[in-house]
C-alpha cells in the first residue's frame, strides 16, 4: 500500500464528531499520518485565533520582580497575531522550557554526583539503587503533573520519556545493586522496585496509546528487554538474556509503529548489547546472529519508513554480524550471509540499482565458500581426493572450481531472467554481463585439466542453449553457444584421446567442416548462418593442420570444395559465395597435393573437373578462365612427372597440338547457343592468344 506522503486521499469528516480524535490517534499508530501531517491538518482546521489577553502569567516559574519605571506614552495597540505566528511562538516558549528543564535534570545530576563521590562508600547498595529509582519516579511524577497543565504538554513528554528511557537503567542497577547480595532487604527492594516500574511504564504506554494490541506489544517489548537485564551473575546469562532480546524484539516490535515510538526499544537493546560486550565482555564473535537479527529488524522497519539512513544501519548492522563471526562462529556467518541476500533483495527491489545486483552477486558467493568451511577437515580431504581422482586433477585441484561454482552462475541468470520479466531490462543486461564475465572466469579456472574443461564446457553448451531459447533476438546468443559447443566437442575428444597427432585433428576438424555445412542446408535461418561461417573456421584450422609436410593423404582437404561446389549447386541463395570459395579452395589444394606426384595429378584433375561446374553455376568469363588453366596445369604435371626426358622441342611440339584443339573449340562453341559453352569458347580464345605469344617467344629464343 502506498504511503500518505505517496498517495494522495481526500476525505470530510466531521471536526465535531466525539470521536475525531481519538481516529485521528489510531491512524498516527497505524502509521498512517506523520507528526508533520498532524501539525498542518491542526493549522488548518482544526485552530482558531486566540483573544488578546492582556497580562501572560507562567506557571512554570517564580513570578519575576515587576520593575518600578515610569509609565510610558501609550503606544499603538499591536496587530493580533495570527494562527501561524501563535503556533510558532508557542513552540518557541515550550522548546525553552525543555531547554531549561534539561539544564536543570543536569545540574541536579551533576551535584549529585559530587555529593556522592564523597560519601559514596558510606551508602549500601540498596541505598545506591534507591537515588536512581528517586530519580526515576521523581522525573515521571513530575511529568504527571505537567501533563495537566495546557501549556507544558511537551514538557510533560519529555519527562515522560526520560522516566521510560531510565526503566531499563534501573533493571541493570537492581541486578548490580541488589540481586547480587544475600540480603533479603534486598531481593524485598528489588521486588518493590520492578512492581512499581512496571506499573509507571505500564501508566505511561497506556496513556501515550490508544489501541490495546499496541499496548501490550509496547509492554511486552520493552518490559521484557528491560527485565532482561537481571541474573547477569551467572555465567551464560548474559549471552542468553542477549539472545532473547533481540529475538524478542524481533517478534514483538511493529515495524508499522510511528519511528519515534521506536526509540525506546532500540534503546533497550543497545543497552543490552553495551553491558554484553563492554561490561560482561562476552567475546564479540558470539553475537554475530544478534547483529544480523537486529539489522533485519532494521530493514522491516525502513521498508515501512523512506529513511535512507535506516537501510544504511540495517546494511552497516548485517555487515557487522558477518564480520565478527566470519572468522570463528563460521554458521552464526552463514545465517548472517542469508539475512544479507535477503536485504540485496529488498533493496534491489526498492531501488534497482546495479550495486544491488553486485552486492547480490558477492554475499551469494562468499556463502558458498562458508558452506564448504561447515563441512568437516576429514570429510573435505575425502572429496576432495575422490573428485581429484575421477578428474585427474591431482595436480591442478583449484581446476574444480569451474565446475563447483556453475549452478551459482545458472542462478545469476535466474536473476536476470526475472529482472527482464519485471522489465526492468537495462538492469537484466548488466546481470548477465556479470553472468558473462563470471562464466568466462570459470571456463578459464576449469581448463588446467582436460576433465573439468570438458565439463564445464558441456554445462556452458547447455545452459547458452536454453537461456538462447528465451530469447526474441538471439542472433549474437546463437553464434557464441555454437562456438562453445564446438569447442566442448573438440575438448571432449581431446580428454578422451589425449595422444592424437596433428594429422589426426586435421581429419577431425575437416569432419567437423563437412558436418557444419550440410547441417547449413537445412532450414533454420539462424543455425544455418551460423553453421556456414564456423565451418569455414573449422575448414581454415583443419587446412593449417594439413600442412605437415610428411602426411600423404592431405589431398583428403579436397573435399572441402568439392563440398562448397555442390552446397552451390543446391542452394542458390550461397551459389556465388560458395562457387568462389569453392575456386579459393581448389588453389588452397595444391599447395598439400604437389608434395608428391600422384597426389598432385589427382588434384587438379578434380580441380578442372570442379571448376566446370563452378562456371556453370557462376556463369561468368574468370572461372572459365581457371578451368583452362587447372586443365593445362594437370597434362603438365603429368608430363612432367611421367615423362623425365621431354626435351624443349616436345614441350613446343605439345604446345601447338594445345594451341589447334584451343582455336578448334573456339569456333565450335560460336557455332553453338549455349551460353556455357559460348563462355568456354571465349575463355579458348584468351588462352590461345596467350599460348601463342609463349610459343612465338620460345620459337625467337
Amino acid at each position: 500500500m502506498s504511503r500518505p506522503e505517496n498517495r494522495r486521499v481526500v476525505l470530510e469528516l466531521d471536526a465535531n464528531h466525539p470521536n475525531f480524535l481519538a481516529g485521528l490517534e489510531l491512524w498516527v499508530q497505524l502509521g498512517l499520518l506523520s507528526d508533520r501531517q498532524i501539525l498542518n491538518l491542526s493549522q488548518q482546521y482544526l485552530a482558531s485565533v486566540l483573544p488578546e489577553i492582556a497580562v501572560a502569567r507562567s506557571t512554570d516559574f517564580i513570578r519575576p520582580v515587576e520593575p518600578t519605571l515610569p509609565i510610558p506614552a501609550p503606544s499603538p495597540t499591536p496587530r493580533p497575531l495570527n494562527m501561524l505566528e501563535q503556533i510558532a511562538r508557542s513552540f518557541q516558549q515550550e522548546l525553552s522550557v525543555v531547554w531549561l528543564l534539561a539544564l536543570g535534570v543536569f545540574l541536579v545530576i551533576i551535584s549529585s554526583a559530587v555529593l556522592a563521590a564523597s560519601q559514596w562508600q558510606n551508602v549500601s547498595p540498596i541505598g545506591q539503587y534507591l537515588v536512581l529509582l528517586g530519580y526515576t519516579l521523581s522525573f515521571w511524577g513530575v511529568s504527571f503533573w505537567t501533563g495537566r497543565q495546557v501549556r507544558l504538554r511537551l514538557t510533560a513528554s519529555t519527562l515522560q520519556t526520560l522516566a521510560l528511557l531510565l526503566v531499563p537503567v534501573n533493571f541493570w542497577a537492581i541486578d548490580r545493586f541488589l540481586l547480587q547480595s544475600i540480603q533479603p532487604m534486598s531481593f524485598v527492594t528489588a521486588l518493590i522496585a520492578a512492581i512499581v516500574l512496571s506499573g509507571m511504564a505500564i501508566a505511561v504506554f497506556r496513556q501515550r496509546f490508544s489501541s490495546p494490541a499496541l499496548i501490550t506489544s509496547a509492554l511486552v517489548s520493552y518490559l521484557g528487554l528491560s527485565y532482561l537485564q537481571c541474573g547477569w551473575s551467572f555465567a551464560t546469562v548474559p549471552l542468553i538474556a542477549t539472545y532473547l532480546g533481540t529475538i524478542a524484539a524481533f517478534i514483538t516490535v511493529r515495524p508499522t509503529t510511528a519511528f519515534v515510538r521506536l526509540v525506546f526499544p532500540i534503546v533497550a537493546i543497545v543497552l543490552l548489547f553495551f553491558r554484553a560486550i563492554f561490561i560482561a565482555e562476552i567475546d564479540i564473535a558470539q553475537l554475530g546472529l544478534a547483529f544480523g537479527i537486529v539489522g533485519w529488524l532494521v530493514v522491516r522497519v525502513a521498508q515501512q519508513h523512506s529513511l535512507a539512513l535506516l537501510w544504511a544501519m540495517s546494511g552497516g548492522l548485517i555487515g557487522l554480524g558477518w564480520l565478527v563471526s566470519v572468522g570463528t562462529i563460521v554458521w552464526q556467518a552463514l545465517i548472517v550471509s542469508g539475512l544479507g541476500l535477503l536485504f540485496g533483495w529488498k533493496l534491489l527491489q526498492r531501488y534497482w540499482r546495479r550495486f544491488d545486483v553486485i552486492v547480490l552477486f558477492i554475499v551469494g558467493l562468499q556463502s558458498i565458500w562458508l558452506i564448504w568451511r561447515l563441512v568437516p577437515d576429514s570429510l573435505q580431504s575425502q572429496v576432495v581426493n575422490m573428485t581429484t581422482t575421477l578428474t585427474q586433477t591431482q595436480t591442478v585441484p583449484f581446476a574444480l572450481f569451474g565446475i563447483v561454482f556453475f549452478p551459482y552462475l545458472i542462478g545469476i541468470l535466474a536473476i536476470a531472467n526475472w529482472l527482464e520479466r519485471n522489465q526492468k531490462f537495462e538492469l537484466a543486461r548488466f546481470a548477465e554481463s556479470v553472468a558473462l564475465l563470471f562464466g568466462i572466469g570459470l571456463t578459464a579456472i576449469s581448463s588446467f585439466a582436460p576433465a573439468t574443461r570438458t565439463l564445464n564446457l558441456l554445462a556452458s553448451t547447455a545452459t547458452l542453449g536454453r537461456f538462447t531459447q528465451q530469447k526474441h533476438n538471439p542472433i549474437q546468443l546463437v553464434y557464441g553457444t555454437h562456438l562453445v559447443g564446438l569447442m566442448t566437442l573438440v575438448a571432449a575428444i581431446g580428454w578422451r584421446f589425449p595422444n592424437l597427432e596433428q594429422s589426426t585433428w586435421a581429419v577431425i576438424f575437416l569432419g567437423i567442416a563437412i558436418a557444419e555445412w550440410s547441417f547449413s542446408l537445412f532450414r533454420d535461418r539462424i543455425w544455418t548462418q551460423s553453421a556456414w561461417y564456423f565451418g569455414f573456421g573449422v575448414a581454415t584450422l583443419s587446412y593449417i593442420l594439413f600442412l605437415e609436410p610428411s602426411y600423404k593423404f592431405a589431398i583428403v582437404w579436397i573435399l572441402v570444395p568439392a563440398l562448397l561446389t555442390g552446397i552451390a549447386v543446391r542452394d542458390q541463395s550461397r551459389r556465388t559465395d560458395a562457387s568462389w570459395t569453392s575456386a579459393i579452395g581448389l588453389f588452397m589444394v595444391q599447395a598439400l597435393a604437389i608434395q608428391h606426384r600422384e597426389t598432385g595429378v589427382l588434384s587438379l584433375s578434380l580441380a578442372t573437373l570442379l571448376m566446370l561446374v563452378n562456371t556453370r553455376c557462376l556463369g561468368r568469363i574468370e572461372p572459365a578462365y581457371l578451368t583452362f588453366g587447372f586443365g593445362f596445369s594437370t597434362i603438365g604435371w603429368w608430363i612432367w612427372h611421367w615423362f623425365p626426358g621431354f626435351t624443349v622441342e616436345s614441350w613446343l611440339l605439345v604446345g601447338a597440338i594445345v594451341l589447334t584443339l584451343l582455336w578448334q573449340l573456339y569456333r565450335w562453341g560460336h557455332a553453338h547457343r549455349s551460353n556455357f559453352i559460348a563462355l568456354f569458347a571465349q575463355a579458348a580464345d584468351g588462352w590461345a592468344i596467350g599460348l601463342s605469344a609463349i610459343v612465338l617467344l620460345s620459337f625467337r629464343g
